[in-house]
């Protein structure tokens, strides 16, 4: 089973850190976690030296930016003691130099913050969501519970859906959590009408199908009476012309704590959430999103977008 040993954390050494390390520290005690790698992009904007003679403090060196993360990551994270902690400093575009540095590494999963008030670190989770080839969790500010109690994990049938609900399970195993919560989102057809049903009899039947496809859904993963790691998987069959807004009413609904979602879809909902859906839900939910991947997903789109970036 799926268990996240390299972690790799970004950090900006704005106040979003203190969430994104919160959730690094909490997946890394769950999982047990051999390694975590904090890594910061300083710009390479140049500063001219007039400027920097006369106010050098007001620019980092590399000695204080390092020193600066390691103060972070001792109030904030805390993992286990067997975990080795890494850090590294890059210089560049952020997006750039983060695909380049993973690139040729064995990290299982990413973490990036996202600032609830600013498009620009949104974008960040967004695009390393796409591009990076492993799981990503985005961890929007001040998201931190005490507890995490509820897991929601829409899914559309596929075997990427499927891959976030063995994960989610294997996490709920990890913490105590007996149960995660699976969504589907369908719409009634316009014609409906034609067939001589009303709207209620075939929202039913649509319904019923989903119910079919749902036991033959978890039936792949090798479940037993409906659990994955002595978890229990239950469905919601929810009617919506808008699955990201009906994915983020439903996460509060339930009181969902977290939001896995499979990245790569190809079902009846094929391509949602790498576009649209995936991109409002992260940019909007109000809880951590984990971008379900399998490693080395998106890896040959990644070496030739490095190769475009001349790195």
């Amino acid at each position: 089973m799926y268990r996240a040993k390299n972690l790799i954390v970004v950090l900006d050494l704005s106040k979003q850190d203190k969430t994104n390390l919160y959730w690094a520290g909490f997946v890394a005690r769950g999982n047990h976690a051999e390694s975590v790698t904090f890594v910061h992009v300083r710009s390479d904007q140049d500063v001219p030296d007039g400027i920097l003679a006369e106010y050098p403090e007001a620019y980092d060196n590399l000695e204080s930016t390092e020193q600066r993360l390691r103060d972070e990551v001792q109030q904030y994270f805390e993992a286990p003691e067997e975990t080795a902690i890494h850090f590294e400093i890059l210089e560049g575009t952020v997006t750039a130099q983060i695909l380049n540095y993973v690139a040729d590494k064995d990290f299982d999963l990413l973490f990036v913050g996202r600032n609830v008030a600013g498009a620009k670190r949104s974008k960040l989770a967004e695009h390393l969501c796409q591009k990076v080839p492993f799981s990503v969790f985005v961890a929007p500010e001040d998201s931190e519970r005490a507890q995490v109690r509820e897991i929601l994990v829409p899914i559309d049938f596929s075997k990427n859906s499927l891959d976030a609900v063995e994960i989610a399970a294997h996490y709920a195993s990890l913490i105590g959590i007996d149960k995660i919560d699976c969504a589907y989102f369908f719409e009634i057809p316009l014609g409906y009408s034609k067939t001589g049903k009303t709207i209620e009899e075939f929202e039913e039947i649509l319904r019923r199908n989903a119910e079919i496809e749902f036991a033959r859904f978890i039936g792949r993963s090798g479940a037993k009476d409906g659990k994955m790691e002595g978890v229990k998987i239950v469905c919601h069959y929810k009617v919506s012309s808008h699955p990201a807004e009906g994915i983020l009413a439903l996460r509060e609904e339930i009181g969902a704590d977290l939001i896995f979602v499979g990245a790569r879809g190809r079902g009846s909902l094929a391509g949602v959430f790498l576009g649209s859906v995936s991109s409002h839900v992260i940019h909007e939910s109000d809880v951590p999103v984990i971008a379900v991947k399998r490693k080395g997903t998106g890896l040959t789109l990644l070496q030739a977008i490095l190769k475009d970036l001349g790195l």
